[in-house]
């Protein structure tokens, strides 16, 4: 038994038909019919049905073919220019340089905005507890201009060296700018990212954040959690390489509707970056089913038709999913690792609450997540 017949898209024709040719070409017998339009053009509108016992899969190939094709049947071309703005929070310790160079290499590639910021905070005074009031609200006041002028002045040293290290690498950067205020630091982060319009965050981690103490590490998870735009996370022993053979990102791939919009992400942002090898890795505890394989062919045909990047898709079944995750980065000699979030993330479906700071804390290469 076929079933009933079950609408999976309404839509241009001129895509419509696109959609037809790929659903016939997997064996899947559909039917297309005109929307009140006796001759439709190629952006009239159609509708197209399958049998419910194939809608699952029809539904998969639909949302390839719309991630791949516009309206009028043309191919959609990736945004070169995504990256325009590095939004980088620093707190001027060995990791927070270390990001900030990392930030400077990948500006002078997207030829993109680098904004440093700090946010600096101090305790409030118990003014109650104080009989003469003027006497410490001048205190609380003198406080903060000092603070405010500490903080200013260890910009300024900071970025003394951002154009040293610059120069020093005839680094092309279009614009520089900062920020010094005073604020909840994860809030303020977010906040300003978000008013200044920032492609992308960039976090340094150092060896103190595994144990949970580090001023700025106590505030990444938060930040990666809640931010809208992709954050990249280094860890402090991971400093930008120069390569002359291919630069390996691996994607954690979550086999669900998302992935496309993750991957279109992705994408965008490695197109300036030459030689590029992209591994799509899916970690599952049970043997791969006929879905999962499925998806990854098709993922395999949405890359090929989009990109030029030497691509390469695995399934791995296993156990211990850090184990095998640490293994294929150190196997692959991975530069970069790519995840993406939603409510309920993939970080936290693949490893238990525990084991998410872990991964965060304790990479073998810089995080990248991406929110869809």
């Amino acid at each position: 038994m076929e079933g009933k017949l079950i609408t999976i898209y309404t839509g241009s024709y001129a895509r419509g038909q696109i959609i037809k040719a790929h659903l016939e070409s997997a064996k899947i017998k559909c039917f297309l019919t005109d929307l009140d339009i006796p001759q439709p053009s190629s952006l009239a509108g159609v509708k197209i049905q399958v049998h419910e016992n194939n809608v699952k899969r029809a539904i998969l190939i639909t949302k390839w073919v719309k991630g791949v094709y516009l309206k009028d049947g043309q191919k959609r071309k990736p945004r070169h220019n995504y990256v325009r703005r590095l939004f980088v929070p620093v707190d001027f310790t060995e990791s927070a340089y270390n990001a900030a160079y990392y930030a400077l290499r990948l500006a002078s590639i997207y030829k993109a905005q680098v904004f440093f910021m700090h946010v600096y905070h101090w305790p409030a005074i118990d003014v109650v507890s104080v009989p003469d009031v003027s006497i410490s609200q001048y205190t609380y006041e003198a406080m903060g201009t000092e603070m405010k002028k500490k903080a200013r002045k260890k910009m300024s040293g900071f970025m003394s060296d951002i154009r040293n290290h610059m120069s020093k690498h005839k680094l092309d950067i279009p614009s520089l700018k900062t920020v010094v205020v005073e604020g909840i630091v994860n809030d303020t982060i977010l906040e300003y990212a978000k008013k200044h319009k920032a492609n992308y965050i960039i976090m340094g981690g150092n060896p103190a954040e595994k144990n949970g103490k580090s001023y700025l590490g106590s505030v990444v998870w938060n930040v990666i959690q809640k931010a809208k735009c992709p954050v990249l996370y280094l860890p402090q022993e991971h400093a930008w390489k120069d390569k002359k053979g291919s630069y390996n990102v691996l994607f954690a791939a979550d086999l669900d509707k998302g992935i496309y919009v993750a991957l279109r992400k992705l994408l965008s942002i490695l197109k300036p970056i030459e030689k590029v090898k992209l591994h799509c890795v899916h970690l599952t505890k049970d043997k791969p089913n006929f879905y999962q394989n499925e998806r990854i062919k098709e993922i395999e045909k949405y890359i090929a038709n989009v990109s030029n990047c030497q691509f390469s898709a695995n399934i791995i079944q296993t156990s211990n999913y850090m184990e095998s995750f640490n293994a294929f980065v150190t196997q692959e000699k991975i530069d970069l690792v790519c995840m993406s979030t939603r409510k309920r993330n993939i970080i936290e479906r693949f490893f238990s609450p525990s084991l998410t700071k872990k991964m965060l804390y304790q990479s073998y290469a810089p995080l990248l997540v991406v929110h869809i």
